[in-house]
């Protein structure tokens, strides 16, 4: 285990170096074939990220949202740290400011930017 924990160690300090400009750096990418990679040598010097391989139906979606009566039940809950607006009347989160104030801001401050250019 711990080969395996070196080897991938030395692969992440190749891939993420600090680039390093030389005055003779010279590509030559006139031989590069794309080549199909076999699963060996992926295995040695390669790095696989976990992707589902099909995709999940809408019962098992459900299922993991909302979870199982007989199990693990998460029901719909209503809010309770809801506050109406003084200013406006809309409803929003406590310890947030409220969404449509916030937009009337950022809309007169981009009016107040474009007047000012």
């Amino acid at each position: 285990m711990t080969k395996y924990l070196k080897h991938m160690w030395q692969r992440m300090e190749q891939i993420f170096k600090p680039v390093t400009f030389q005055d003779n750096l010279v590509f030559d990418l006139a031989g590069y074939t794309n080549k199909s990679i076999t699963q060996s040598e992926l295995n040695g010097d390669g790095l696989l990220l976990a992707v589902p391989k099909h995709r999940r139906s809408l019962e098992k979606r459900l299922s993991h949202r909302f979870g199982w009566p007989e199990y693990h039940w998460k029901p719909l809950t209503p809010k309770t740290n809801l506050k109406l607006c003084k200013t406006c009347g809309h409803h929003y989160e406590f310890g947030t400011i409220c969404g449509k104030l916030s937009r009337f801001f950022i809309t007169l401050f981009y009016d107040f930017e474009s007047k000012l250019l």
